[in-house]
């Protein structure tokens, strides 16, 4: 059900850049095998028995579907340090979307000479402000860079080891899903780099702390805090739900603030439209059928309805 948004992706970073490598882990037959035929340009598709072994598997009978995903977040980060020769791996989630080359960003954390970076949720000053905090924890999991170092393998396998102890979704819990731990990085192991950059991780969870500036020939450019002027560098279309074929809950309204429909109108109406052209796509090439979400309104748990 991320296919479309990671096709997107691909699309996205393509646009913007020629200087990357995207390691794109398909976690089924059907996504592996699409992807591999579309062969997108920058894109090499790693299939998930490439990463399985006996524990990994034991996981994924005994976790659902979602805690073990996040289990193997730390997990696709070493495998691409461990077979690719690569001096650096930062993960991205396959619902992100790249208006501009993130080459800035990562720049600003080489600059820094640390072991890894962690951005923060910048939850807005609000009476969630707290809740969101002692819930979901003051860093996200979406870009996160890891070197190719001992001191960076030290906190890749710690980060491993924690997500295979728990990836619960129960809220709290010392864990939500594989992002908590973040919050113990900096403590447990220095020299950690909080991104600065805030046209870096723009969110629904954020949203209300932004407000659309203008479009440039070279991006899109936001107000954040009614100060600072930033560039945006990707957004996360985090809790986007198809509710059909052609009608989706973009989830943005469930976050407390004002929200500015000028940003909202730019990000979300392109990128819907891409999506349902990708899924109609998927459907007539590959009779490929995504899955409706329905809300079961038990804590962050969705099931499908055919």
């Amino acid at each position: 059900n991320y296919l479309d948004r990671g096709i997107a992706l691909c699309e996205s970073l393509n646009r913007v850049s020629d200087h990357f490598r995207l390691y794109v882990f398909a976690f089924d037959e059907s996504a592996y095998r699409i992807l591999k035929e579309l062969n997108i340009r920058n894109v090499t598709v790693v299939s998930e028995e490439s990463i399985l072994d006996d524990e990994l598997r034991r996981i994924r009978q005994e976790r659902s579907r979602s805690e073990y995903c996040w289990t193997c977040t730390p997990v696709i980060v070493e495998y691409v340090l461990d077979h690719y020769g690569v001096e650096a791996c930062t993960y991205i989630d396959a619902d992100m979307y790249f208006y501009s080359s993130p080459e800035f960003v990562f720049e600003e954390i080489k600059g820094k000479k640390c072991s890894a970076s962690i951005i923060e949720h910048r939850f807005p000053n609000n009476i969630t402000r707290s809740t969101n905090l002692r819930l979901h924890g003051k860093y996200c999991v979406e870009f996160n860079t890891f070197f190719n170092t001992e001191e960076s393998r030290k906190i890749l396998t710690w980060w491993k080891k924690k997500c295979f102890e728990s990836c619960s979704m129960k809220l709290n819990e010392e864990s939500f899903g594989d992002q908590k731990y973040l919050d113990e990085w900096e403590k447990r192991f220095g020299n950690i780099h909080e991104v600065e950059n805030a046209g870096a991780g723009v969110a629904p969870w954020n949203l209300s702390d932004y407000r659309l500036e203008g479009k440039e020939s070279n991006g899109i450019y936001l107000t954040y805090k009614g100060k600072q002027r930033v560039k945006l560098v990707f957004y996360h279309f985090q809790n986007l739900r198809f509710l059909d074929e052609n009608t989706v809950n973009i989830g943005v309204y469930n976050e407390i603030g004002r929200k500015d429909r000028a940003l909202i109108n730019e990000l979300y109406i392109y990128y819907v439209k891409r999506l349902v052209e990708i899924r109609k796509y998927l459907k007539n090439k590959y009779n490929l059928n995504f899955k409706a979400y329905e809300n079961r309104k038990k804590g962050s748990k969705w099931k499908y309805t055919g």
